[in-house]
């Protein structure tokens, strides 16, 4: 037997010397049919990227496809504006920033906020509500990471567009700013992703894109790309005006929704989860939250509205379960119908008031925190409003437009002749506020910068009607013998005008806005008689004398 296997080894082996030549000409086979092909290609990649980095040099913005991203969704303006914000400002180097909706997007001009905090740098990157919330973290993350200096994250949202589920599920937007600012992609987007704008815009807009250029000819994009050095990234609204009688939002469930939130083993509150995530994230940054609440009109919350009491509730638990948290104001700030232009956005000429309120509160901030309350649970449910009637007193009085809109227009292009047709009363109290005397100092800076450009920004009123009207129910704080009242409704022309671009951009003020402006003739010529304080109740008072 030892005979027989001894003789068959030779047969073994040479079957094994087959086995393994076979192997090794497969596996020769493999590499040259597949594994090489597949090294060159990423080879070749590689040098075509290579060569785009070396002969372009595109840097982050040009790589990022977040222009582009999509571009048949219809939210070009939603990514012009905070792209055309963060590859402007975002070497600026702030200490302080606020994210957040739209409220703070209009409403916030970081040139007059730092006003009032001498020694820091306040930057506003408030963007649109569907970026929530995910959106919101992801620009404050991207700046942190880029800006060491930062902090405080100032979270500047409007009352009813908490962290909520609703309110999260409708911004698309934002899962798309966080792949693309702070996720992996960001880090590894290739060269050549700085050639897909060119295709893209040819492809679905019919047009070359530009570099550098304005993304869109749609006109706030227009003004935000020829203003955005100068006024840091604020832009005015734009909007179509609201029912201010009777148009109010209500508040969203604060529930989770998920069979396993209602086990008892996680948070209850969709608020204070995402404001927990928020700060963590914040912190550890090494900086700090801030949560700050814009302004709403007094007839803005729904009376009977169960969710606003407990969105006030959930905010006061997350204050004490947090209270390094500062929150700069109650859920609930009133001020008049009149300052809003859409119901969570400060009218373009208003927009001094609610970056003063900001700046104040950072200014309280910053020179001693321990200054700042608690957050409360304050939240009064308002009961029925008093009912606002109106009486036309005749037809449209063409020369009633320009008096009932000439702080709007003054303080948009800093028109002399607007600013004469202002009455006595406004022209004394604004000549007392610090803030207005800063929006007016930046409107000069921003129509000299244009100007020397060539590029003029100016409004139609055309197409504006102002009737005279009786209204009743509707307070004033000077409401004195000689008070006018004018209703606006029609449409609102935009006009820009440069070397490159005529647009002219109709936006709808409907009578159903209900557009009531308080109008007294002063040396024989009808003037604005509008303005008044806020919130001070003792300015208010003043302004009433």
């Amino acid at each position: 037997m030892f005979r027989r296997f001894a003789g068959n080894r030779p047969r073994a082996d040479a079957e094994r010397r087959v086995f393994a030549t076979r192997v090794a000409v497969a596996s020769v086979s493999v590499f040259r049919r597949l594994i090489l092909p597949a090294l060159c290609t990423i080879g070749l990649i590689g040098a075509i990227e290579l060569a785009i980095q070396l002969r372009y040099h595109p840097g982050f913005w040009q790589k990022t496809t977040w222009l582009m991203h999509d571009p048949y969704k219809g939210e070009l303006f939603d990514r012009s504006e905070l792209y055309l914000r963060l590859s402007h400002l975002e070497d600026s180097d702030p200490d302080i920033i606020s994210v957040g909706d739209s409220s703070g997007f209009f409403s916030l001009q970081s040139t007059i906020v730092n006003r009032f905090i001498p020694g820091h740098q306040f930057l506003s990157l408030n963007t649109g509500a569907n970026q929530a919330f995910i959106g919101y973290q992801a620009i404050a993350e991207y700046m942190l990471r880029r800006t060491k200096h930062i902090k405080y994250v100032v979270l500047y949202i409007f009352p009813q567009l908490l962290p909520q589920e609703e309110v999260i599920q409708i911004a698309d937007l934002g899962p798309i700013t966080e792949n693309d600012l702070v996720s992996l992609r960001s880090y590894v987007t290739p060269p050549s992703a700085f050639l897909s704008p060119y295709a893209k815009d040819w492809l679905f807009n019919g047009q070359r894109f530009h570099f550098g250029g304005p993304p869109s000819n749609h006109m706030p994009t227009l003004q935000l790309w020829s203003t955005v050095d100068d006024a840091l990234g604020w832009l005015p609204e734009f909007d179509v005006r609201y029912d201010r009688i009777d148009g109010r939002s209500p508040f969203y469930s604060d529930a989770r929704s998920g069979w396993y939130n209602r086990l008892g083993l996680t948070e209850p509150s969709a608020i204070n989860a995402n404001l927990a995530d928020f700060e963590a994230m914040v912190r550890s940054y090494g900086a700090r939250l801030v949560v700050a609440f814009g302004p709403i009109s007094r007839r803005g919350v729904k009376p009977g509205d169960r969710n606003a009491t407990a969105a006030d509730a959930a905010l006061a638990r997350f204050q004490r379960e947090h209270p390094e948290v500062k929150f700069l104001f109650p859920l609930i700030t009133r001020w008049g119908e009149e300052k809003f232009g859409m119901y969570n956005h400060v009218s373009r000429e208003y927009a001094f008031l609610s970056s003063e309120r900001l700046g104040a509160a950072l200014a309280s901030l910053l020179r001693d925190p321990d200054s700042i309350p608690p957050f409360t649970a304050q939240l009064k449910d308002p009961g029925p409003y008093p009912a606002i009637v109106a009486k036309p007193l005749g037809p449209p009085d063409p020369t009633l437009p320009k008096p009932a809109l000439a702080l709007y227009l003054h303080t948009s292009t800093g028109d002399p002749a607007s600013g004469e047709l202002m009455s006595r009363r406004v022209t004394d109290l604004l000549a007392g506020e610090p803030a207005y005397r800063g929006m007016m100092a930046d409107t000069r800076t921003r129509t000299t910068s244009l100007a020397a450009r060539g590029i003029e920004i100016g409004f139609d009123l055309s197409q504006l009607r102002a009737v005279p009207v009786e209204v009743s129910g509707l307070p004033h704080c000077a409401d004195r013998p000689g008070v006018e009242w004018a209703q606006l409704e029609g449409s609102m022309i935009f006009t820009y005008d440069s070397a490159d671009a005529h647009v002219r951009e109709p936006v709808r003020w409907p009578r159903e806005s209900y557009i009531f402006v308080p109008t007294i003739v002063e040396d024989g010529e009808r003037r604005f008689d509008g303005y008044c304080p806020e919130p001070s109740p003792e300015a208010a008072a003043r302004a009433a004398r």
